[in-house]
């Protein structure tokens, strides 16, 4: 809102006035609210000007002014927002008003960005403004005396790790808020400002002002990717340069080359980008930092990777042991236990399919055909599925109870990947596999207790805390939609059975998984199923 007081030679733009109230109430307050800036404010505002006036000098704050007035009480409204409006209002415009802070109107400054970033710097470092003036409140000083170089200053200190971590330490949240909308006015900013924001904020600043130098590419501490607004961040830096016309300077590229190399992130930018703008951006940026085809070929049966913590019911974790222990070599049939789950050597056993199901296998599924299926990202959870099933009371000791109970689990995974489905609909070709089953060996009318079922849903609502923590900020829904219920491919091929997965490019999250995607192991198998993640004609 404009305000101009020419008898005492000072304007003031814009003043933003924010405070809390009661919830329930907040039309009734913003009435009361607006019917203050009608009949008190501009007094209010003369009356601190003239307290604060100094002979011969005059000053435009062409800056929006934010007051934060904090909560407020009910009870005595206008005369808490009055008194405490006139209190901070004095505070935030003395030091402006200053001769000793701020030059008069008209008087132009003669120093270079170079030497204001040196300025600013040097302010940092010592903590406090020249004059030993709070710091925060110096550089709004600063700011609102010169905002388009200030701007330029402070977004190339956040793009320096020191100074962006002492920046981000001295400026109170509203302040830290303000600079950001400031950068990046297009997006509104309602969560909390973190030094991520910061840095994401100033790039997007370069990025609209291509002109300007900025600082070389180089992240000093570990980038974290926590609210929505950063996310939105990201979408914008990225999908400039997905389009066609774009060309960022050679020191944004690296920039965001630097920020690619984070899985997260490439979660984040691929996900709400088209096919051909995401095919754009990897062709220019480079492939995810993971190969997630499963093509590699494995050396009698031998698979690399960290071993995996005891089996806590049916949650698993990184195992903190030595980097020498990180490959392991045991045998297939201690693979997973009642205690433990590795990712292992298996062993030279001669190969079949399932004990029960081999020579149906090979009769159904000859060489060279290949089946359509649904859900075949259900793989992604073979680990779980020892202590899962054995949580429902399906199978003790790696076997399945009965027949039955082998049906009732091929009809618990069906419903994982599809919670809305008919109870009793017949479990698909993945699950009934997944199982030990053929896809031929269907029943219909397979029956799953209540009680099961609300033990398996509780199980699958509490599914993303037992995922790496990138997964984590998934929900049930999203796992399910992203990769449960991913169409594939199922074939036989050179004896063995191959389960095919429809690449998607939110498949670098899989960069975090901790145990093979390119097969899977269950106990009541006595051969791994290999997974390729492509198609088959790949």
């Amino acid at each position: 809102m404009p305000h101009t007081f020419p008898q005492l030679a000072h304007k003031l733009d814009t003043l933003r006035i924010e405070l809390s109230v009661c919830p329930d109430h907040v039309d009734l307050f913003s009435h009361r609210c607006s019917r203050l800036f009608q009949r008190e404010l501009q007094g209010l505002i003369e009356r601190v000007l003239t307290r604060l006036d100094i002979p011969g000098q005059r000053c435009r704050i062409s800056s929006p002014l934010v007051v934060n007035l904090g909560a407020l009480p009910a009870v005595a409204f206008e005369r808490a927002f009055c008194q405490r409006l006139e209190i901070r209002l004095e505070q935030l415009l003395r030091p402006l008003l200053s001769t000793a802070h701020i030059e008069p109107v008209g008087c132009q400054t003669t120093r270079s960005l170079s030497d204001n970033y040196l300025l600013f710097e040097q302010v940092l470092l010592q903590g406090k403004g020249p004059l030993s003036e709070p710091l925060d409140e110096w550089l709004q000083v600063q700011w609102l005396r010169d905002p388009e170089s200030s701007l330029v200053t402070l977004a190339r200190l956040c793009l320096n790790g020191a100074s962006a971590q002492r920046l981000y330490r001295s400026l109170t949240p509203s302040t830290l808020t303000t600079l950001c909308e400031a950068w990046m006015p297009c997006v509104s900013m309602d969560e909390k400002c973190y030094q991520e924001t910061l840095l994401l904020s100033a790039l997007g600043y370069f990025q609209q002002h291509p002109q300007l130098a900025m600082p070389h590419a180089e992240l000093e501490w570990p980038f974290s990717l926590r609210t929505l607004h950063q996310k939105q961040l990201l979408t914008l830096l990225f999908k400039e340069v997905s389009s066609l016309h774009a060309s960022p300077s050679q020191t944004m590229k690296q920039w965001l080359q630097v920020l690619w190399r984070d899985v997260r992130i490439q979660t984040a930018v691929l996900t709400p980008l088209s096919d051909a703008q995401g095919k754009r951006l990897i062709t220019w940026l480079g492939q995810p930092a993971i190969k997630v085809t499963g093509e590699q070929k494995l050396c009698a049966f031998e698979v690399k990777a960290p071993a995996l913590a005891p089996l806590d019911s049916f949650h698993f974790e990184r195992a903190q042991r030595p980097a020498a222990t990180s490959n392991l070599a045991v045998m297939a049939e201690d693979l997973l236990t009642d205690n433990a789950v590795s990712c292992p050597t298996f062993g030279q056993r001669e190969p079949f399919i399932h004990e029960c199901a081999e020579d149906k296998a090979q009769r159904q599924n000859p060489e060279g055909k290949v089946l359509k299926v649904n859900s075949a990202g259900l793989c992604l959870l073979w680990p779980f599925l020892p202590s899962l099933f054995r949580h429902l009371g399906f199978i003790q000791r790696h076997a399945f109870v009965t027949e039955a109970a082998q049906y009732q689990a091929a009809s618990c995974l069906q419903r994982l990947s599809h919670i809305v489905q008919a109870q009793e609909q017949p479990p698909e070709a993945i699950p009934m596999l997944l199982c030990g089953l053929t896809h031929k060996e269907q029943q219909p009318g397979i029956h799953v207790e209540s009680a099961t079922n609300e033990k398996l849903l509780k199980w699958f609502s509490a599914l993303p805390g037992l995922l790496p923590s990138t997964w984590q900020r998934l929900s049930p829904v999203d796992i399910q939609q992203w990769f449960l219920q991913r169409p594939g491919w199922l074939a036989y091929e050179q004896g063995d059975t191959v389960i095919y997965i429809e690449p998607e490019p939110f498949d670098v999250l899989l960069n975090e998984w901790p145990w093979p995607t390119n097969m899977i192991v269950l106990p009541w198998f006595e051969r791994p199923i290999k997974v390729k993640w492509g198609t088959p004609s790949d």
